[in-house]
Formats: C-alpha cells, structure tokens, sequence
C-alpha cells in the first residue's frame, strides 16, 4: 500500500508539472494560434521617452498593426526593439486572448552637450542615447565645447589590425567613474549640477546651493578632493554662509582656496 501511494505522490506532481509547462508555453507563446481579442502595451513609468501612440504608429508604418492571428510576434518584438529608447521589450500571447507587448525603457544618466549643437544623452550602460524631441529626462550635464570626448567602446582597427583612430576614450571612461562616484553620493548627487571639461582635460563645476563654481583640476585624487568639498560645505559654509563664494578651488593639496563674489 505505500508503494502504491508513493506511485500516486510521484503521478501527481509529474501531471502538475507537465500542466505548468503547458500553461506557460500555451501564456508566453511567440506564435499566435487564436484569434486576437486584444492587444495591450505596457510601458515602465520611468520616464517618458517612449509613448503607446508611437509605437502603434511605428508597427503600423511597417504594416505590423493590427495584431492578428497571422502576426509574427517575433517579428514585432525584433522591430520594436530597434527603438533607440527601449531597454528591453517582450511581445506574447496570453491565454486569455490577448497579446502582450511589455516595454522597459533606457534611462539616462548624463547629458553631453558638445560644439555645433551637438548633444546627447549617455545611458546606464555607458552608451549614446539620442535626445528625445517631445521629453527631456533632467539628469547631470556635461559641458565639451571642444568635443575632447571620443565615445567608443574599443579602438577602432581595420582589416590589417592596425589602429585606425589615435583618439582614445579614456577620458570618457574616467568621467563616466566621475559620474558614478557622484551619483553614489547623496550630498554630492544634489549638489552638482553640470560639468564642463576644458581643452587640458581640466575639470570644472557648477553647484546647486549658491551657484558656486569649483575648480577640480584633472580626474585625480577625486575622493579626496570631494571629502574636502564636503567638509567645506558642512563645517565651512554653515558658519561663513556660502552665497558670498563664487569661486571653490580644490586642486591643491591640503587645502580649499574660495573666492568671494
């Protein structure tokens, strides 16, 4: 009789198991095999960079919209992926009927403005993200009105192996940690606002509080020139009053040289 209820046990789980993988291929199906009540998209709230009208709009330029029964959802998931806001996107079929179209977008973390108007945004994995023409995502501001930043992932070779380019990103590179030593810090994520990069590869900045411009020098030293920063700001200004101070100078060692208005 054990043996028997174990035989059961085992039938059991092996027909609630093969139910599961039934249910979720017949959930998440990339071939439609029904008729289409309806389609719904889903867009993450983070930002506004990528609207259901224009992606209706986009499919329907690509004779893509409707959705039907005959629709190729890969298809429609690779075109809508193309979207050069979109993170990530997943097109499927419910079980109810309906077709899923879930949208994840990229979010920006800086904005580049460079001469002849050239501007962008740098996303969270560190890549070129256009400006978008009806949101504008408020994220930290670079400032290269010399375009000392070259922006590519590796050197650029050709057929013979040899580099085709002499510019290097390790400028960008350096920014980028920058930037993200800044965002990891609470004080210094809403003290500053823009940054601007010189010919010589200097750093300036502009705060929030005071409008206060600071001279960081080159891309070394950071934590150290930030610690002195915010200990002026903490222990300094709270005496003196920063609104006097137009001027926070950090490239010397030991010490803060400010300048009043």
């Amino acid at each position: 009789m054990p043996k028997i209820l174990n035989i059961l046990h085992v039938l059991f789980w092996m027909t609630l198991l093969t139910c599961l993988i039934a249910v979720t291929y017949f959930t998440k199906s990339k071939q439609i095999n029904i008729e289409v009540s309806h389609t719904a998209i889903s867009i993450d709230s983070s930002g506004q960079f990528v609207r259901k009208q224009d992606i209706i709009e986009q499919l329907k330029n690509k004779n893509l919209w409707p959705i039907t029964k005959t629709s190729d959802l890969s298809k429609i998931e690779f075109f809508i992926s193309k979207n050069p806001y979109i993170k990530t996107v997943e097109v499927y079929e419910e079980f109810n009927k309906s077709v899923q179209i879930q949208i994840v977008q990229k979010q920006p973390k800086i904005r580049i403005f460079q001469s002849q108007t050239n501007n962008f945004y740098i996303d969270q994995n560190n890549q070129k993200m256009p400006i978008c023409k009806h949101y504008s995502k408020r994220c930290l501001i670079i400032s290269d009105p010399t375009d000392q930043l070259f922006i590519h992932k590796a050197p650029l070779i050709t057929l013979n192996d040899s580099i085709q380019s002499k510019r290097d990103n390790k400028l960008f590179l350096k920014l980028i940690d920058l930037v993200n030593y800044i965002a990891d810090d609470e004080f210094l994520n809403h003290q500053i606002t823009q940054i601007l990069i010189n010919q010589d590869h200097s750093i300036e900045m502009s705060t929030l509080a005071g409008s206060q411009n600071i001279k960081f020098g080159t891309l070394r030293d950071v934590e150290q020139k930030f610690n002195k920063l915010k200990t002026l700001y903490k222990n300094g200004f709270n005496k003196l009053g920063w609104k006097s101070y137009e001027t926070i100078d950090l490239r010397f060692k030991n010490q803060i040289v400010c300048k009043t208005k």
